[in-house]
Formats: C-alpha cells, sequence, structure tokens
C-alpha cells in the first residue's frame, strides 16, 4: 500500500496523539486541532477532526469516511478484472499503424454511442479478438458482467445445455445463463463453429441474438465480411446480426505472423 495517508505514517500518528492527550488532559484547544487530518487504514479514507470552533457541539473529536482507498479501489478492480477477464489485451497495447487507426477510434468509443451491436471483420491477426478483449476489460472496469466466448465453443454450449442431449451438464446452462445475462456479450470467430445439416446451431444462435437484441450489447468477431456472412448464414440471423449495429474492417498486417 503506497498511499501517502497511511495511518501509521509517524507525522499523522502523533498529531492525532497531541490532540488526544489535550482532550484527556483538558487543556485548551490549539487553533489547528479544528483542522481535519486524512488518514487511510488500508481500505478507506477517514476525515479526523480535532476539536475547537469548526467543530459544531463541542465535540471533540470526529471522524468519518471519505472515499475508498484509490490504491486499494485499484487493486480490487485489478482483481476483478482478472477473475472474470484478462489485462493481456487492452486499448493501451494494442498495435495502431495507419491501416488499423480509424478501425480502432471506432472501437474504443462504440460504448458511447446508441449501436447496441458492434461487428468486427477481417482477416487473420488483425487485432479482432484483441479489440474485443479490450472493450470487454473497459466493461468490467466498472464491474459490469461480460461473457467472452469463441463461436466454436458456443456451439458445443448449445449441445451440452439440452435436456435430451448426452453430454447435458449444468454447466453448460449456467454459462448460457451468464451470455443471457450479461452487459456484454462477446461472441468471437464467428464462422469457426463447425457447420450443421440441421440448422441447430442457427436456430439457437438466433434465439440468442432475439434475447441479447433486448437487452445488453454484444460484439461480434469473424475473418468473414458482410457479403460472406449473408452467403453462410440465412438472412434472418444476419439481419437479426446487423440491426442496430456498426460493421468496422480490421485490416494491415498480420500480427501474429509478425510476431
Amino acid at each position: 500500500m503506497s498511499c501517502t495517508f497511511q495511518r501509521d505514517s509517524e507525522q499523522i500518528q502523533l498529531a492525532i496523539h497531541e490532540r488526544l492527550m489535550r482532550k484527556l488532559n483538558n487543556e485548551q484547544a490549539m487553533h489547528d486541532d479544528a483542522d481535519p487530518i486524512v488518514y487511510c487504514d488500508g481500505e478507506y479514507h477517514w476525515r479526523h477532526f480535532g476539536y475547537g470552533p469548526a467543530v459544531q457541539q463541542s465535540r471533540w473529536l470526529y471522524e468519518s469516511i471519505i472515499e475508498k482507498c484509490p490504491d486499494r479501489a485499484k487493486l480490487e478492480q485489478e482483481d476483478f478484472i482478472g477473475r472474470h477477464g484478462d489485462m493481456e489485451r487492452t486499448f493501451g497495447n494494442f498495435i495502431v499503424s495507419d491501416e488499423n487507426r480509424d478501425a480502432y477510434s471506432k472501437v474504443k468509443g462504440w460504448r458511447k454511442t446508441v449501436y447496441k451491436t458492434l461487428v468486427m471483420y477481417g482477416g487473420t491477426g488483425r487485432g479482432k479478438t484483441h479489440l474485443a478483449k479490450a472493450v470487454q476489460v473497459e466493461f468490467l472496469k466498472d464491474y459490469l458482467n461480460t461473457s467472452f466466448i469463441t463461436a466454436a465453443a458456443l456451439y458445443e454450449v448449445f449441445i451440452k445445455a439440452q435436456p435430451a442431449a448426452r453430454e447435458y451438464d449444468l454447466d453448460a446452462m449456467q454459462q448460457l445463463a451468464d451470455i443471457r445475462e450479461a452487459d456484454l456479450f462477446v461472441l468471437d470467430d464467428l464462422g469457426s463453429e463447425r457447420s450443421t445439416s440441421s440448422g441447430f446451431f442457427l436456430e439457437k444462435l438466433k434465439q440468442l441474438l432475439d434475447e441479447k437484441r433486448a437487452d445488453g450489447r454484444m460484439i461480434v468477431t469473424t475473418n468473414l465480411p458482410p457479403s460472406e456472412l449473408d452467403a453462410k448464414y440465412e438472412g434472418k440471423l444476419v439481419s437479426r446480426l446487423l440491426e442496430n449495429s456498426i460493421s468496422v474492417a480490421l485490416r494491415g498486417k498480420d500480427h501474429r505472423r509478425a510476431a
């Protein structure tokens, strides 16, 4: 804890001790006894008043909480982000180039827009997942619920969450519940899921999109441009996906190969 108002600092301890001794000895108040002393107990910042003209009703001592210590709040925030996301991919460490500068700005500012869905598309290694996780971190900083899953993993969750399925399990049911309740739902790498002639995945995804359109915000990343999305998925699904959305193309070098 590096807070400058640490309770165990010699200066703060001495000031409080001197006030306490004057109180116990019934000595006359000093002029600065009415000035507040601010200190930190490791979790909160406190304001400590002595006695004097600024203290009403002749109260000798009074303490009140001002705020949670910023250092402590930051540690708690980082812990929350670490449990529900990660700090490895943020806006701060995204490689911005001339090719992706405009896309970067649009993605960073998306949360303040009226668009409920953000669709990012582009070739492999252009930074779509990085930027999606960067937005997730911004939501987590405000202690909002988020859910991040790849399309391939979502397909498996849909399978396991079916009551008649052999692999049916409660974890899959809980994962779907978390997605439905999330303030931000990130569907990563749409188009990577295995195809199914029964249309099972498409039907379940349409149901999920209908639920998310009514509540929460969503990010979708895909290697497929809008024209190829139309070709791969039926019109109703793409219509749901693009309703009240903004599409951003990620261009530039393949960062994975560059690494």
